[in-house]
């Protein structure tokens, strides 16, 4: 089938409505009446056409343009660059291959994958938001002595290495991030109380088993033996480990902490603990200048 000018126009608003995470997960294949197929381009920005629309020019993420003829096109397909058990950033056998996740995105353009678990949708990946719902900036703290003197929300990554940490364990946010009235989640979604995260817990068999069925499978990620972990849930907990208060970092691999939005007394805050050693989960309190991961709950 040729490409006619409502094709034209579909194109252009499938890509408008790609934010870039979405276009880096796909390759666009084109294919000729003889059916050969083109060079395949994986990190799509956008696609134009010429004046006259004779021409379908295609742009990659780096700058880089290829041209194709509309007269030469017999179709154009968008294929998948991820598996269905990978993560949204592209990290592989993060996710249970058995279950279908949905997704929500934050004011960075960030998706998520999401997955519903008795009457609720969390978030399965976690938090990597550099704004609060309203658009304000969350600050990113990298120095020691300013972390730990902090009373103001902020994230960082692991060891302060984006590169290495931003995929797939997300940011680590401080307390005072998680009980910003802006919202440190997508307006919509808000970081789960103790009860609520309890509550989840409960479903999949409480304190004593839940932590098994809510991890990532293998060791890609988790130290080995992540003991008894099926991912049976689809919840797919990630070990992002922490920052302390004093700013110094740990536990990535063997740990995954949960902010809760829940205060435990004035200087510190509920958080739930998922171990590489262990079945069931941890429940605790720290001081709410250490930086944790966040999950978020849809309202």
């Amino acid at each position: 089938m040729k490409i006619s000018p409502i094709h034209k126009v579909f194109l252009l608003l499938l890509y408008a409505g790609f934010n870039a995470d979405m276009r880096a997960q796909f390759e666009q294949l084109i294919f000729k009446p003889s059916g050969v197929v083109s060079d395949a381009v994986s990190d799509i920005d956008s696609l134009l056409f010429n004046s006259s629309g004779d021409t379908l020019f295609v742009v990659s993420q780096s700058g880089e343009t290829a041209s194709h003829l509309l007269s030469e096109i017999d179709s154009v397909a968008f294929t998948p660059l991820i598996n269905s058990n990978d993560h949204s950033c592209g990290a592989d056998s993060v996710h249970n291959a058995a279950f279908i996740y949905g997704s929500v995105s934050d004011l960075d353009g960030t998706s998520y994958k999401t997955i519903i678990i008795g009457n609720h949708e969390w978030m399965a990946e976690n938090l990597k938001s550099r704004r609060f719902a309203n658009g304000d900036t969350i600050p990113y703290v990298p120095a020691n002595i300013s972390w730990q003197s902090l009373t103001t929300g902020a994230y960082s990554w692991w060891n302060n290495d984006s590169t290495t940490y931003d995929c797939p364990y997300g940011k680590l946010y401080n307390w005072y991030a998680v009980a910003d009235l802006r919202n440190v989640c997508p307006a919509g979604w808000h970081v789960p109380s103790d009860d609520e995260l309890t509550n989840l817990e409960n479903l999949l068999g409480g304190f004593s088993a839940a932590g098994g069925k809510m991890k990532s499978q293998g060791i890609q990620f988790w130290n080995t033996p992540n003991l008894s972990a099926d991912n049976s849930s689809g919840f797919s907990a990630l070990p992002g480990g922490h920052r302390l208060d004093i700013g110094a970092f740990g536990s990535v691999g063997d740990g995954c902490y949960l902010w809760t939005s829940t205060p435990y007394d004035t200087q510190s805050a509920t958080y739930h603990f998922i171990a590489f050693n262990l079945v069931g989960i941890i429940v605790s309190n720290s001081n709410k200048t250490v930086g944790y991961s966040v999950r978020c709950k849809r309202d």
